[in-house]
């Protein structure tokens, strides 16, 4: 996985905040002062001063008034303080939901509409993935600025690695820390020999104070090398391929004794049935 530095990741998380929001941030704020400024000024006056067509003040003043729930709570969401709140409401709700329960944009959907906060920010599918596409950046981003920052005052330590390969389509090159289920590398990569595991592994370890002194993974040459020949250290194969082994060396000698009995059994039975139609044409 390509990280971010901690200044990209910054300036892209503040630059989707900004293209996201802005819009119903102002559009809240116009309204607010809208509102205020009517106690003071005609309304035609305020749309001079605001910059803002009455049609579209007459618009939002429709729209507001055909939300059906409380006055107090439909002043609190269309007020800036309100806004704000919502969106970090379905920040919180999209990271806790989606990113740790994996239960799908569509449930966040769902529960803004049957709350009716749908009135007051975007909740279609679109709306959302946009901005769980910006939660995942933050993520990513978070994830670069601490293991920076954590990586300095770390201890010194060794660990096991648990490494494989996956195919989506392109090879993926895998690996965690299996105590703490820490993440140590995902990276795509043309080839999955010893020198690609290397060259992935080095970048990244790169600010973590770790020794690896074994690995568990699947026989795969190029991994088996690299932990072996390279790390000096010591490779256990995953549970698939020690069961793998073991049947290999049991389950031959074992079908052939299965055969043999289906054979006998079949023998015998044969053997019965002809004794059974000889004894009938007796009597």
């Amino acid at each position: 996985m390509n990280v971010l530095s901690p200044e990209d990741a910054n300036e892209s998380s503040t630059t989707k905040i900004q293209s996201s929001r802005t819009k119903r941030k102002e559009q809240t704020e116009l309204f607010h002062a809208y509102e205020l400024s009517l106690k003071q000024s005609s309304e035609r006056q305020t749309a001079i001063v605001l910059g803002i067509p009455r049609t579209t003040l007459q618009h939002w003043r429709s729209r507001k008034a055909g939300i059906t729930l409380s006055a107090e709570v439909v002043s609190f969401f269309e007020s800036p303080a309100g806004n704000a709140f919502l969106h970090q409401l379905v920040t919180g709700l999209l990271f806790v939901m989606v990113q740790l329960g994996g239960c799908g944009i569509r449930l966040v959907k769902l529960l803004l509409e049957l709350c009716q906060l749908n009135h007051f920010i975007g909740s279609s599918v679109g709306s959302l993935h946009k901005m769980n596409v910006q939660v995942e950046e933050d993520i990513v981003g978070y994830g670069a600025v601490e293991g920076q920052r954590l990586s300095k005052v770390m201890p010194s330590k060794k660990i096991s690695m648990c490494g494989d390969e996956t195919f989506h389509p392109t090879p993926c090159l895998v690996a965690i820390e299996p105590v703490s289920n820490f993440i140590l590398l995902e990276k795509y990569s043309e080839k999955r020999d010893a020198e690609s595991w290397s060259a992935a592994t080095k970048e990244g370890l790169k600010d973590l104070p770790v020794e690896i002194i074994q690995s568990a993974s699947d026989e795969g040459k190029g991994l088996v090398k690299y932990v072996e020949k390279e790390l000096g250290a010591h490779h256990s194969p995953d549970l698939f391929h020690v069961q793998q082994e073991l049947t290999r060396a049991m389950s031959a000698p074992l079908r052939a004794k299965v055969k043999q009995a289906e054979k006998t059994y079949d023998t015998n039975n044969k053997s019965r049935n002809l004794l059974e139609k000889m004894e009938k044409n007796e009597f």
